[in-house]
């Protein structure tokens, strides 16, 4: 009887012991587990993230632009509140780039990225790399006479900044030309329309002497009116 005994309370110390062993194993995992799922994570957010930047700017790239555009449209469009876009290229890059090289072109172009960013301020609206020396910026629940502001303080800006461009056409320093477009969105228009309109306006702030606003309102004909509103008048530099 007495090893019958000496025999069960082995076995349940044994069985004891087993049980701490195993809940011991069984925390470990479960702490490599949590660890190995926040590390996941936190790789997913990372890699969203990346897919979504400029790898030069960071900023919005291209393909995020794209997706983001039409996301603020549809929310416009089902609360009828205006959207603004922005469209921005820095004057006579390529003659910078010539002359001052790619790196300092590298530089540059961060260096304007920023300038932008720290003009827009919203967290709600987004900036875009939209390609080469080109941004982009959305604003929403923007109407024109806000987002024209915001431009001109991008102009002031980059301009502000001071970086030397002795092969600018008009100014010794780099400057940006952007064009400006807001709208209310309708069953009948497309983000893309005013897009191009925008684009359209940018150009004409670039022929009319660069380092300046123009704004451009579309019509459904596809024709469009733009009045510049900022920058100096240009002299040609010798």
């Amino acid at each position: 009887m007495r090893k019958t005994y000496s025999k069960l309370r082995k076995a349940l110390v044994q069985g004891e012991k087993l049980r701490g062993e195993l809940i011991y194993v069984l925390s470990n995992r479960e702490d490599e587990i949590q660890t190995r799922t926040r590390e996941l994570e936190e790789a997913n957010t990372t890699l969203k993230r990346l897919s979504r930047e400029d790898s030069l700017t960071g900023l919005a790239n291209r393909r995020w632009f794209a997706q983001f555009l039409s996301q603020t449209w549809r929310a416009a469009l089902r609360e009828q509140r205006a959207i603004s876009i922005l469209i921005m290229d820095i004057d006579d890059f390529k003659a910078y780039n010539d002359n001052y090289g790619h790196q300092k072109g590298d530089e540059c172009l961060k260096l304007v990225a920023q300038a932008i960013r720290k003009s827009v301020g919203r967290a709600s609206d987004l900036v875009s790399r939209y390609g080469g020396e080109e941004f982009v910026v959305v604003l929403g629940d923007t109407p024109l006479e806000g987002a024209l502001k915001i431009a001109e303080q991008i102009r002031a800006a980059v301009e502000a900044l001071g970086i030397e461009h002795k092969e600018a056409k008009f100014y010794p320093r780099v400057t940006v030309s952007i064009g400006v477009t807001s709208s209310l969105p309708s069953h009948d228009t497309q983000p893309e329309t005013v897009l191009i309109a925008a684009d359209r306006a940018m150009y004409n702030a670039k022929h009319e002497g660069k380092n300046r606003v123009a704004y451009s309102t579309a019509a459904r004909t596809g024709t469009y009116q733009a009045l510049i509103i900022a920058g100096e008048t240009p002299k040609r530099l010798s």
